[in-house]
């Protein structure tokens, strides 16, 4: 089961399980070759992230041994940006910023169609 299917609160629900783009394997695989531990690392990091939007918040959990979650409550987003470089943008990939109040911010990395994940926030916030 999810991670993010296990930490739902009552009246929550999924509202998307943000996909993360297989080119965001293309750093991970460059270290495997240059040096081995490295490589290793970053693709169990890849393979083991998740991230997803509910009808509260959006939630990024990221770690092999250690974990890391990071998730910004609905009501408390002010700004949604997308960052993609020139690879992301001839195969629809980048990174979504989710600014909070208080200076608060998580980035959602490696975001297939991170336009229509935006727009999916954006019209949660607008309901909120």
């Amino acid at each position: 089961m999810s991670y993010i299917k296990e930490n739902l609160s009552k009246n929550e629900n999924i509202v998307s399980l943000v996909a993360l783009s297989k080119y965001g394997l293309i750093t991970p695989c460059l270290w495997l070759v240059i040096f081995f531990p490295v490589g290793i690392y970053q693709i169990l990091v890849f393979a083991t992230t998740k991230q997803g939007i509910t009808s509260k918040k959006v939630i990024k959990k990221t770690g092999v041994i250690g974990v890391t979650t990071d998730e910004i409550r609905n009501v408390k987003i002010e700004s949604v940006e997308i960052k993609q470089g020139i690879l992301g943008r001839i195969f629809n990939y980048g990174t979504v910023i989710i600014s909070g109040t208080g200076g608060s911010k998580l980035s959602l990395n490696f975001v297939n169609n991170p336009k229509k994940v935006k727009q999916t926030i954006d019209n949660l916030i607008d309901n909120v």
